[in-house]
C-alpha cells in the first residue's frame, strides 16, 4: 500500500475539506529524486506519479519522511510518501479522513520504500509483522480499530481460520475462495479452481465480476420494497474447510426509501482481475488478521457491543450468544482437511 495526504498547496476542490501535510513544517521530511514504475495502475516520471485507487485517481509527487505509529520512537519508520497534488472529487471529497495509509503488500506499493509495513518489519519495530482490523456496526460504542504487531483476543467471537495469501503479484491481501452459496446451497461460480478474492478494507461494499454479481443477487433476490427482507437468505463464502456466512442485516442496507443491496458489479481488469473485493460487509462480520511473515489471513467470527469479553454476551438485537451466532453462520465443508485452529 502507499501513504499519501493532500499536501499545501493542492490544486484539487477535494483537497479543500481535509486538513493538508506540510513537508515544510517536518525536521524529518526531504524530497527524493525520482518514483519508478512498478506495475499496476501506475505510471510515473521523474517528478510526477499517477495512482488509480478504487474509482478514484491520485496525481502527487514523492517525500520521504518519519512515520509513525504512536509517540514512541520505536513506532517509527522512514517511508516514502505521496503528496497528492491532485484527487478527484470523488470518492476523496466525500471521505471524512485526510488521508490514506495503505496497508497493502509491497506489489501494492509505488515501489518498496512507500511500503509503511514492510518498512516497519525491517526495522524490526513490532512484535510480530502483522496487524489486525476490527470494523465497528453502527450500534458500537468503539471506534473500528487496527491493532499493530499483534491482533486483539476481545474481538474474537470464535477460533481463527487460517489461510494461505493466493497471490503476490497485485499486492491485495488475496485468498482463494471455493465458491459462493445462498442458505447453504453452492453456486457452483468458481470452477475446479476457485474465484480470487481481496479483503479490502477501503470497499464499502461487496464487488466483484458481473457474471459472478448477477448470480449472487438473482439468488438472493432482495426486494427494494422490503416485502421479503426477513425472508432473506445467508450470503456464505467458502474457504478451504469453512463457509463463512454473512446476513440480511450485513448485505442489505434498509431505508425509509426501500432496501438497497451492498453488492455491485466492478469487472477489474487483468492482471489484477477478475477479482471479488469482500468489503465492510464481509469485514464487520469477521475480525481479519493479515500476517506478512507466514503471508496468510485469518478470520474469526468478530464480537460486537458492550461487554464483548462476556462469554455470554449477546449479538446486537438477537437473543443468540456470539458462540451460537459464530456456530450458525460459520459451517464446515464435507470433507474438509484442514481446520480453524486458535492461537
Amino acid at each position: 500500500g502507499n501513504v499519501f495526504f493532500p499536501p499545501r498547496p493542492c490544486r484539487s476542490q477535494a483537497c479543500l475539506s481535509h486538513r493538508a501535510y506540510d513537508a515544510t513544517m517536518s525536521a524529518t521530511a526531504r524530497g527524493i529524486k525520482q518514483s519508478k514504475q512498478d506495475g499496476q495502475n501506475q505510471s510515473t516520471s521523474m517528478n510526477e506519479v499517477h495512482l488509480a485507487i478504487g474509482s478514484g485517481s491520485v496525481v502527487g509527487t514523492g517525500v520521504m519522511d518519519k512515520v509513525c505509529l504512536g509517540p514512541q520512537e520505536r513506532l517509527c519508520s522512514a517511508t516514502t510518501l505521496l503528496e497528492a497534488t491532485e484527487l478527484s472529487d470523488e470518492p476523496f471529497s466525500l471521505l471524512p479522513y485526510d488521508g490514506v495509509l495503505g496497508l497493502g503488500l509491497p506489489g501494492s506499493s509505488i515501489e518498496r520504500s512507500f511500503n509503511f509495513m514492510g518498512n516497519l518489519a525491517e526495522a524490526e519495530a513490532l512484535q510480530n509483522n502483522r496487524f489486525a482490523v476490527w470494523l465497528s456496526n453502527e450500534d458500537d460504542t468503539d471506534d473500528t480499530e487496527v491493532t499493530f504487531g499483534a491482533f486483539s483476543p476481545k474481538r474474537l467471537g470464535s477460533d481463527i481460520l487460517w489461510r494461505p495469501v493466493s497471490r503476490l503479484d497485485t499486492g491485495m491481501w488475496e485468498l482463494t475462495m471455493g465458491d459462493v452459496s445462498i442458505n447453504g446451497t453452492r453456486l457452483g461460480l468458481c470452477g475446479q479452481k476457485g474465484c480470487q478474492a481481496a479483503l479490502d478494507t477501503g470497499t464499502a461494499v461487496i464487488a466483484g465480476p458481473t457474471a459472478l454479481i448477477k448470480a449472487m443477487l438473482t439468488g438472493l433476490d432482495i426486494h427494494q420494497d422490503c416485502t421479503n427482507y426477513e425472508e432473506l437468505p445467508m450470503l456464505g463464502f467458502s474457504f478451504g474447510p469453512m463457509v463463512l456466512n454473512i446476513e440480511k442485516v450485513d448485505y442489505v442496507k434498509k431505508t425509509d426509501r426501500g432496501c438497497f443491496a451492498q453488492i455491485l458489479a466492478l469487472d477489474l481488469p487483468p492482471p489484477q482481475g477478475p477479482l471479488l473485493l469482500l468489503g465492510g460487509p464481509f469485514l464487520r462480520r469477521y475480525y481479519s488478521i493479515y500476517d506478512r511473515d507466514v503471508l496468510r489471513v485469518g478470520l474469526a467470527f468478530a464480537r460486537h457491543g458492550t461487554g464483548a469479553q462476556a462469554g455470554d454476551a449477546k449479538v446486537e438485537g438477537s437473543a443468540e450468544t456470539v458462540e451460537q451466532a459464530a456456530r450458525r453462520l460459520m459451517v464446515g465443508l464435507r470433507g474438509g482437511k484442514d481446520n480453524a485452529v486458535p492461537e
